[in-house]
């Protein structure tokens, strides 16, 4: 029975150190989508929605509005020029409003356009462009639309805390194992 027990516990230690490993070092290489907002400048956000979404959208927003989507669906995004503008690519949207490359001036906000070309692109901001994938690049600059702390970091307080708690709960079942031998031999 002891045996059986003590094959139990250090099944589910090992599977808590274990869970706790893998999911802090996918947190680290970032497969978690951790930020859903980034802020443009006053007429323009960029929003990802569903929680399993991968791209991006674009929203407008006007005097007193709460904002419409312009266009989704952006698949790799970048800033240039000292954070002065971003730069994106919308392989397929599903109003058919934006397709192609588009930029978007954080300090202006009339300066912007949709529907462009690479060679449009590459005219105005060069040829040496290395995008970012949107999920990476929203995790990276962007932040969490409630002001809510990065789940990242609540992932990895709890996983830390699993992870230690495991270890303690084997220490403590250890000592116990310990003292009731001793009470046994005492016998």
């Amino acid at each position: 029975m002891k045996k059986q027990l003590c094959f139990i516990v250090m099944s589910i230690v090992f599977v808590y150190i274990y869970s706790s490993y893998s999911c802090i070092n996918e947190i680290k290489r970032k497969k978690y989508i951790q930020n859903t907002h980034e802020k443009i400048n006053n007429n323009f956000s960029l929003e990802r929605m569903a929680l399993k979404d991968e791209t991006l959208s674009v929203y407008e927003y006007t005097t007193n509005s709460t904002g419409y989507l312009l266009c989704e669906g952006i698949e790799k995004i970048i800033w240039t020029n000292n954070f002065k503008y971003i730069v994106g690519y919308i392989e397929l949207s599903k109003q058919g409003l934006c397709k192609g490359y588009f930029y978007i001036n954080s300090n202006d906000e009339k300066d912007y356009k949709f529907n462009l070309t690479k060679k449009e692109v590459e005219e105005k901001f060069g040829k040496d462009i290395k995008y970012q994938k949107s999920i990476d690049f929203i995790n990276i600059f962007g932040g969490n639309s409630f002001n809510e702390e990065n789940i990242s970091e609540i992932i990895s307080f709890y996983e830390l805390v699993t992870f230690f708690g495991s270890i303690l709960l084997y220490i403590l079942l250890n000592i116990l194992n310990s003292i009731m031998y001793i009470i046994k031999i005492k016998e």
